[in-house]
């Protein structure tokens, strides 16, 4: 497979979903395997609407693995410890201050660089 086969492929709608589907799977795997480390973050705690892992399952079919749902740092978070890799995230807002800038995992060294912007993110390339 050459560039333009593979920049044809990403660009087709019906790969570029199956992806993104399948990340989406992932990271909702992981979100459901690991409940100590992301249902105090959701606000999720056995009650009367279930138990942990109901309420994390719920969250993640209704939250997680829709293609038309916004990601939000837990899920970043999420992907990132189920793939290896780190990414850093600038967050862009209107203040005057500089941006900041977040590594998740923490400690990592990033690999992957993100532009926050409020409601979306952005894939930052380095400058060679």
């Amino acid at each position: 497979m050459n560039q333009v086969m593979l920049e044809d492929n990403f660009n087709a709608l019906t790969v570029s979903n199956a992806l993104i589907f399948f990340l989406r799977l992932v990271c909702s795997c992981y979100i459901r395997q690991h409940p100590d480390d992301f249902a105090p973050f959701l606000g999720i705690e056995a009650g009367p609407q279930g138990t942990v892992d109901e309420q994390l399952k719920d969250y993640c079919l209704r939250e997680v693995e829709p293609l038309e749902r916004e990601v939000d740092q837990e899920q970043v978070i999420a992907l990132c410890n189920a793939l290896g890799f780190g990414v850093r995230i600038e967050y862009l807002d209107r203040s005057a201050t500089p941006l900041n800038h977040h590594d998740f995992p923490d400690g990592a060294n990033p690999s992957v660089f993100l532009l926050y912007r409020p409601g979306h993110y952005d894939l930052l390339y380095p400058n060679p």
